[in-house]
């Protein structure tokens, strides 16, 4: 009657004759109905659950908060009590998917995850020890604490070697250019960086070559002066 007042699939649960089966009904032309028959032990018995992580399991739980379904791992006495868990009962209300912390009967804190199965009326939960669970978490803190401890580290490092290699040209053209202004045009400066600081060293390099030869030319018209001034003055002699 729901299929034909709807025309959408129908799912339903029959616990008739003692056994669980859920019912699928599917619209199949215009006047007929595709009708699936599926025993919900037989089906559950054929979910491969395994525990997850340290503790962790996942539990199906029918409508009445029943466990239907866990791993094989798992003993009976821990899922015993899992429809009065205070997540259990919030799942079994939800029509999302969600998760919650909790305590069980004996006080133990977990964290869970539900999503409900609207078909059964049940919900499947992931339960997980608290500490079991941030234990990732923590871990991975911890990591990131050492991963942005390294980055600043490298970051420094970097920083210092750029600074250097910006301020080596820069301290030696002060360098050469207080021994030019001593003097001395030997002195060049060598620059490998492929910028301005090159150029400017270059320009600099053309201006201690051309005082070099200017400073040649001015030495050799002192010294031709001071002997041609000798020559007047050893000559004066004879003049006079």
């Amino acid at each position: 009657m729901e299929l034909r007042k709807t025309g959408k699939r129908v799912v339903s649960l029959n616990s008739a004759g003692g056994s669980r089966n859920v019912i699928f009904l599917y619209p199949f032309g215009h006047h007929m109905a595709l009708r699936a028959e599926l025993d919900l032990a037989d089906f559950m018995n054929s979910l491969d659950l395994h525990k997850l992580g340290s503790g962790g399991f996942p539990v199906v739980l029918d409508s009445a908060g029943n466990a239907i379904n866990y791993p094989k791992e798992v003993a009976p006495g821990e899922v015993r009590e899992a429809g009065l868990w205070r997540i259990s009962k919030t799942a079994l209300a939800s029509l999302s998917s969600g998760s919650a912390e909790f305590e069980d009967s004996l006080g133990a804190k977990f964290l869970g995850a539900y999503a409900p199965i609207p078909e059964i009326g049940g919900t499947v939960i992931i339960k997980q020890p608290k500490e079991g669970a941030f234990r990732y978490a923590l871990f991975m803190k911890k990591e990131a604490f050492y991963l942005v401890l390294v980055f600043v580290l490298l970051t420094v490092i970097a920083a210092w070697l750029l600074s250097r290699n910006l301020s080596r040209p820069i301290t030696e053209l002060t360098e050469v250019a207080a021994d030019v202004a001593a003097g001395d045009f030997s002195r060049v400066v060598n620059v490998t960086t492929a910028d301005e600081l090159r150029d400017l060293a270059e320009t600099f390099n053309n201006m201690v070559r051309r005082l070099k030869i200017y400073s040649e030319m001015q030495v050799d018209r002192i010294i031709r002066e001071q002997k041609n001034t000798e020559a007047v003055l050893f000559s004066t002699e004879d003049a006079l």
